[in-house]
Order: structure tokens, then sequence, then C-alpha cells
């Protein structure tokens, strides 16, 4: 079994999800200074202003199919077994909204979407006699795609679309990974997913953000407190919390299931090394890794928040056979490594109301981390 930290793995397989309920919640793309305060959609018979403000909802859904695993042969054995890493990511990946009767309100689909790319990695682990990947980090970002241009004409329904008017996309949340639980499901594996909200991707000269796309995108339908702020609006909330002496974060669970395409999902432990060549772990996306390639995936730290930074360089630093000291800048490190194919990734991603009392374990783990990090 690789060096793998226990205190990692042991973090990885414990959900809190039981500590906390998901909370109704809504998008509010309406009011913004880089994108039209009320969309404008154009049928052909003049432009209609469209408010873009959908109905409350309980979660963000999305699927993935086919997806793709690239574990990593850290401890050089020759094969796949307890210990070894493991990257999945996806690109692109559209995400839609529970109850799926909100999903035509405020313009959703029709003036603006909603897209993601996630990065999840961790170790393999026993499980039920076989071997299962218990995620330790990574991220989900989500990003309002703008479907009109200046002229309120939507791509692909109007020859009159101009794409040299279209804002194009923003990223507007980040979740960062903190641990996961495994459970069976069926042919499959259920993980249970936990995260933080996390606005590390914006411009640290400017933490109150530019734009208030940003800032507004997000709004719980009831207010909670968080770092001695009550409010509803996402951004300010976080904002308060990680202002507090200890800080505080908005909690978020993601529910999925992993299935084989088809039929069972491939055993871990039956997958053949790649013969032809290795993939280098250099430690946020490697451009290059697609589906049907993945082979050299990197993970770039200019594209990870300074939280997801630290969480992956920690990671790296107890995983045997790699070279450097766990700073993203100094690793230099090349596997052997088994892809697992025909994976069918189900899931969502939902804002948890937590006790008061996680709040606090939250935000003391992390400082815990950092402290054992800045003084060992």
């Amino acid at each position: 079994m690789k060096a793998l930290k226990l205190t990692t793995l042991a973090a990885a397989l414990v959900m809190s999800a039981n500590s906390a309920f998901a909370a109704p919640i809504f998008v509010n793309a309406g009011e913004n200074e880089d994108f039209s305060v009320d969309a404008l959609i154009n049928t052909g018979d003049g432009a209609v202003s469209v408010n873009q403000v959908t109905d409350v909802f309980n979660q963000f859904d999305f699927a993935l199919s086919p997806a793709s695993s690239e574990y990593f042969d850290t401890d050089l054995s020759g094969d796949i077994d307890v210990g070894d890493v493991f990257i999945d990511r996806g690109i692109n990946v559209s995400i839609g909204l529970i109850p799926s009767e909100t999903e035509t309100s405020g313009g959703f689909g029709s003036t603006f979407s909603i897209t993601a790319e996630y990065l999840l990695y961790g170790a393999v682990v026993p499980f039920n006699g076989s071997l299962a990947g218990a995620v330790v980090g990574g991220f989900f970002n989500l990003f309002y795609n703008d479907l009109t241009d200046a002229g309120g004409f939507v791509e692909g329904e109007s020859a009159q679309f101009d794409p040299t008017t279209v804002d194009d996309r923003v990223q507007v949340l980040s979740a960062a990974v903190t641990g996961s639980g495994v459970s069976a499901s069926g042919s499959g594996i259920s993980l249970g997913i936990d995260a933080i909200v996390d606005f590390g991707f914006l411009d640290p000269l400017d933490p109150n953000g530019t734009n208030s796309l940003v800032q507004d995108f997000l709004e719980l339908e009831t207010a909670i407190t968080i770092g001695g702020l009550t409010s509803t609006n996402v951004f300010d909330l976080a904002a308060a919390g990680a202002a507090a002496s200890t800080p505080e974060f908005v909690p978020l669970f993601s529910d999925t299931t992993l299935q084989g395409e088809g039929g069972d999902l491939p055993a871990i432990e039956d997958l053949a090394l790649l013969t032809s060549g290795q993939s280098t772990i250099e430690g946020p996306l490697g451009s290059d890794r697609t589906v049907d390639n993945v082979r050299g995936f990197e993970i770039d730290p200019t594209g990870l928040t300074p939280i997801q930074q630290f969480a992956f360089g920690e990671f790296l630093a107890g995983v045997s056979g790699v070279e450097g000291n766990g700073d993203l800048s100094d690793l230099s490190t090349t596997f052997n490594t088994a892809l697992r194919s025909g994976e069918v990734l189900d899931g969502n991603l939902s804002i948890q109301v937590p006790e008061p009392s996680m709040l606090g374990v939250l935000g003391l783990g992390l400082l815990l981390v950092g402290a054992r990090r800045r003084f060992s």
C-alpha cells in the first residue's frame, strides 16, 4: 500500500450529509453590469425582454456519458491496486435543474445556459471485496453561458444571429471538494461528495469581484447565517465566512452515481496498464484531455484556487513515488497508467444548510491542515 496519509483517506470516506439538508435556491442572472439587465430574445418580430431569474429549485443536475477515469500506478507494482491515484475530469458538461419544470423559467435554456467542468482526484481503496476510488479533492466549476447576441437573436434559431456580439461565458461558482463517501449502487457505485463554496477564482486584487453577475448569481430562498451575516446571497455569505475569526464555509453536496455504459462497471483490479507510454502527474486542466485522449493529463496550478492548490499539494505530498515536496511547481513524476472508459456519471449539486456546529468544524478542519503544513 502506498504511503498515502491515513488522515487524508479517512477524511475521504466520511460523509457529512447527515448533518445538513439541501437548501432551495434560485438563479438571478438578470441584474448585472456586464450583461444586459433584462436579456433580449428576438424571434424576428422584435426583441422581447426576458428577466433572467429562475423559479426556486433544489439541485443542479448533470449527466456525463461516456466518462473516463485515469489511474496511476504510483507504486510501480505493474497493476492498479490499493493506494494508487486516480484523476477524473469532465468539461462542457450541460447542467439542468431539479425539479425539471423550473428549467423553462427565467430564460434558462433560451437566453442563457449553465455548464460545468469538474476535476476529481483521489486514491483506490478496498470496498466490498473489490476496489473503489475514494475522492479526496478537486472541484466543480459552474459557468453562465450567454445564448443571445446583442439583438436578442439565438444561435441556431435565427439567420440574423451575430456571434461577434455574444458575451460568451463567465465562471460564476467553484466548489472545492473536501472528501467523499462510497457506497454500493446496483451494478455501480454511489459517491457522496462534500464540497465548499469557493470564490478564490476571482481576482485577488479585487476580492469583491468586478462582475455583479457573479455576486448576484445564486440566491437561497431562505436566509441562513454564516460568519455572523444573515443573508440569502451565496456570494455575501461566503465572503462573510472567509472573513470570520474562525473561517466558516457554505457547504455543498454532490450525490453522484457511477455506472457502466450498457452494463456492469469494469472492475478497477481488472484494468490493464497501458504499455505505449506513460502519463505524468505535474501538479488545472490539460487542454488536450478528452474522452479519447487522456494520456499526459496535467493539473496546472494556475487553474486552481488557493484552497484547491493547497489541498492538491497536501494530497501529492502523501503519495509515494512523487518527486518534489508537494509544491505544485516542483513535480516531475511519470507513471504507467490504466484507463477505465465506458463510464456513465450521473449526479447533482446542491447547497447544504448545515447544523450550526458543522460550520465551525469545517473551518477548524482547514485551519488545522494549514497549521500542520506550516509547522511540519
